[in-house]
């Protein structure tokens, strides 16, 4: 999403397996609180149903078990909070959901604590809310659950959130001195994530016409491709507003996949690339750091 990008480091897909985040700061300050929201959005009852997904539900399981029991500091498992359908205890991955937690954890987070936030599901693009903020005039948005199908080029998709959005609500946490790491595993990925076709795998992307918008919606001015930009350098904070990093499965314009992981193991369940091989390799150092 471009908004983040101008306040953190882009690392693409590639990157992921060379370059773990998990322990920035962590042997720092054990007394610090670790939050928490993990989105994984499968069901998509607006949508035609061959859109809905499988992976994000067991990309945000994988990450709380990981976040619970193996980080380094371990989460509090009350400071987790899983949006995801047929989850104990999880919450609706909607998107009044997914902004109510966002705000608890703003109003629970303080200086040095640890933020991690991951977003599974569908990315797509409408026309901006304020084209004057976007050089392709396109928000880039995720989709919650109940997002709805495409309306105009005013009110976009009912319940989409919005890049915006999403940088308001990093802003509202970091502006409490908390550090915050966030992993978007959606759509729009780079050549080393893309999988061998076959009939297990399947992109996390949708076309216009799932949602009912036109195709030359998507279609920049110039005719040019929807590239996110790498800032020069990375977010580092200051005393008052706390850090962050955000890592991206995709550019604007790829799709990233999901498929039975580990590869070649009968029976193995459904996961976004990106999210498996990000948590494998911090599950097989421990103590990296970026």
């Amino acid at each position: 999403m471009k908004r983040i990008l101008h306040r953190a480091t882009l690392l693409a897909a590639g990157t992921a397996a060379l370059v773990a985040v998990f322990t920035a700061g962590i042997g720092q300050a054990l007394a610090r609180t670790n939050y928490a929201m993990v989105v994984g959005v499968t069901a998509y009852p607006n949508l035609p149903k061959r859109n809905w997904l499988v992976g994000p539900r067991n990309d945000a399981l994988l990450v709380r078990d990981f976040l619970t029991t193996q980080a380094h500091v371990p989460f509090e498992p009350q400071n987790v909070f899983v949006l995801a359908d047929d989850v104990e205890g999880g919450r609706e991955p909607t998107l009044a959901g997914i902004l109510g937690s966002l705000d608890e954890i703003a109003e629970k987070a303080g200086p040095d604590d640890f933020v991690y936030l991951q977003f599974s599901g569908h990315g797509f693009q409408q026309t901006a809310a304020d084209p004057s903020t976007e050089t392709d005039g396109l928000d880039e948005i995720f989709l919650p659950k109940d997002t709805g199908r495409w309306v105009d080029r005013a009110k976009g998709m009912p319940n989409a959130l919005v890049d915006d959005e999403v940088g308001k609500a990093l802003t509202k946490i970091r502006a409490k001195g908390a550090f915050v790491w966030v992993v978007f595993d959606a759509c729009h990925s780079g050549t080393a994530t893309r999988a061998a076709p076959g009939d297990d795998v399947q992109e996390r992307k949708i076309d216009p016409d799932a949602v009912g918008m036109p195709a030359e919606i998507l279609i920049p001015a110039d005719g040019s491709p929807n590239r996110l930009r790498e800032p020069s350098e990375a977010s580092s904070g200051t005393a008052e507003m706390g850090g962050m990093v955000a890592f991206f499965a995709a550019q604007t314009d790829e799709t990233t996949p999901e498929m039975p992981l580990p590869r070649g193991v009968k029976g193995a369940p459904k996961y976004g690339l990106f999210t498996h091989t990000l948590f494998s390799e911090l599950g097989a150092n421990p103590n990296v750091s970026y």
